[in-house]
């Protein structure tokens, strides 16, 4: 009778190991593939915001605002935000058209359709798809791309709030020496520096507490709320260690969830105090960096340790003249 040739009990443990050693060889290589190719998604999602604004530019000779101001009968401050403003240069007009602009973003009739997913606001490599910071009905879909307000803050300290009026204050009031401000948008000729030096855009990782009932919560990642959701400065590199610096009403110091993985402190009350400054930091889950878009619609990879000088340099619209020390 012929016998049978089997492997060992040795033999089948020897193969499971090497089987298991080339899995664990592999995997991280699998994971940069994977990565790559959500990255490489990421800077076409920019590319394509960055054609969207130039075109909007084309066609109404200004860049948008950072957030739209007060209505046609200076009763409130709209602050609808750059990313809904360009909503109909990247096929989304639909949702463009359902938007009242004479109505704050948070206000009826505009709840609900705040909420609606939005996916080339969202980066791949991170967890914003599919998610809503408050209720589905009247909260604001998760987004990743950030409109850049210069290299320090939103708008000058020292100055009340914009959307606690009054209407028509000063430019000086509203400056920042950023691509985008509230109430107030850019022409071409304001780029002094160069359209491929200046920065207009970059990331932020979404907010990873939904829930808004009871506050706070994490506002930080939205496409149509300009309270911090929806703009980021050059305060810090990427990615850094130093918090966001946000309002109370969408940060909590004594909440694990808000430490990582990006940190933020409150800074002062929702109470229209002069002193308070609001301002994220470019954030992204890619390894070492983040992706910047240019005015001129190039993307760039900036890493973690860029040097600081040049980093807020390239939020101004004229290199480091404006950047206060």
């Amino acid at each position: 009778m012929k016998r049978q040739h089997a492997f060992t009990l040795v033999e089948l443990l020897v193969v499971i190991a090497i089987i298991a050693i080339l899995v664990v060889m592999l995997l991280p290589a699998v994971q940069a593939a994977r990565e790559a190719a959500r990255r490489a998604q990421c800077t076409n999602h920019q590319k394509q915001i960055g054609l969207a604004i130039l075109n909007f530019e084309n066609g109404q000779r200004k860049f948008p605002e950072g957030a739209t101001g007060w209505n046609k009968a200076n009763q409130d401050w709209v602050g609808h935000t750059a990313q809904f403003q360009i909503l109909p240069y990247i096929e989304e007009k639909e949702i463009y058209d359902q938007i009242d602009i004479e109505e704050r973003a948070q206000d009826f009739p505009n709840t609900g359709i705040t909420a609606l997913q939005i996916s080339i606001y969202q980066c791949p490599s991170d967890s914003a798809e599919g998610r809503v910071f408050g209720s589905p009905t009247s909260g604001f879909a998760r987004a990743n791309y950030v409109v850049c307000y210069g290299p320090e803050y939103v708008y000058p300290p020292g100055v009340a709030m914009p959307q606690w009026g009054p209407p028509d204050r000063p430019d000086d009031e509203l400056e920042n020496g950023g691509a985008f401000r509230h109430e107030l948008a850019r022409t071409m000729h304001d780029f002094a520096d160069g359209t491929a030096k200046t920065v207009m855009l970059s990331e932020l990782l979404a907010g990873q507490v939904d829930d808004y009932s009871p506050p706070p919560a994490d506002i930080r990642g939205n496409w149509a709320c300009a309270f911090v959701g929806a703009s980021y400065t050059h305060h810090d590199t990427p990615n850094s260690s130093a918090p966001d610096e946000i309002r109370s009403a969408f940060c909590s110091n004594s909440d694990p969830a808000f430490q990582e993985p990006h940190p933020c402190v409150v800074v002062g009350a929702h109470n229209g105090d002069p002193d308070v400054l609001q301002r994220c930091i470019a954030r992204s889950n890619h390894p070492g960096g983040v992706q910047c878009l240019f005015v001129d619609g190039h993307v760039q990879f900036y890493v973690d340790d860029v040097n600081f000088p040049v980093w807020r340099a390239l939020a101004t619209i004229d290199g480091a003249e404006g950047i206060e020390e």
